[in-house]
């Protein structure tokens, strides 16, 4: 029979795991492996969490690919008057102004 505290109980129990899948997702990015992600059969609020830090480690990816073309363009080929665009849907500080 389940109670609210069962309940409870059993819900810790599974963020304690989603937590442990987490950090080496999380650990994988900070050094620099935009590949990782987080699985994508998540449901819930933890579906909602995977679903944008794999949104924001994609959208890094972008960033640092396109930082290394503006870099060769800038750097090999003298093109100073090159720009970074992130492109797609992008707000906020993202965007271009």
């Amino acid at each position: 029979m389940e109670t609210p505290l069962t309940r409870r109980v059993l819900e810790d129990h599974d963020a304690v795991i989603e937590a442990s899948k987490l950090l080496p997702v999380l650990k994988a990015v900070r050094r620099g492996d935009f590949s990782a992600r987080l699985p994508e059969n998540w449901t819930g609020l933890s579906g909602k969490v995977a679903d944008t830090f794999n949104e924001l480690v994609e959208m890094n990816a972008r960033l640092a690919a396109e930082l290394a073309r503006v870099s060769v363009a800038v750097g090999q080929h003298g093109k100073i008057d090159e720009r970074a665009s992130l492109g797609g849907t992008v707000a906020g500080t993202w965007k271009d102004e």
